[in-house]
């Protein structure tokens, strides 16, 4: 079985994809306001069965163990931040610093409403 067939085929890793980044975009994250979102993906390496660990700086880290057969490989590094760039759209009534992004998904795409920018640049 391929690593593609074990984690359910494309069309489910796009979905899982998309729930997630709806989840980290359900709260305002402006850069030094992202504190709503770094307790979301805390809670969601939680479930995962990771444990979050915090350094002096506030950056989060976690070691996720290997898949079963793969405990030889390369360590994997993942890094990104949670802020977003506040592109506003000038009369829109967008607010970075209260208002969440209104993901739509129009033609296989994710794009905002139009308001702000979409905050997907990691």
């Amino acid at each position: 079985m391929t690593l593609l067939e074990r984690l359910g085929g494309r069309a489910e890793i796009t979905r899982g994809l998309v729930a997630e980044f709806r989840r980290l975009s359900r709260h305002p994250h402006a850069s030094w306001h992202e504190a709503a979102t770094a307790r979301d993906v805390a809670e969601r390496l939680l479930e995962l069965g990771v444990r979050p660990v915090l350094d002096e700086a506030g950056n989060m880290m976690a070691e996720v163990p290997p898949s079963p057969g793969r405990e030889g490989a390369p360590l994997l590094l993942v890094q990104g931040h949670l802020d977003m760039v506040c592109a506003v759209s000038p009369g829109s009534g967008f607010d970075p610093l209260t208002d969440p992004v209104c993901i739509r998904d129009m033609d296989a795409l994710l794009r905002s409403d139009g308001r702000s920018s979409l905050g997907a640049d990691n």
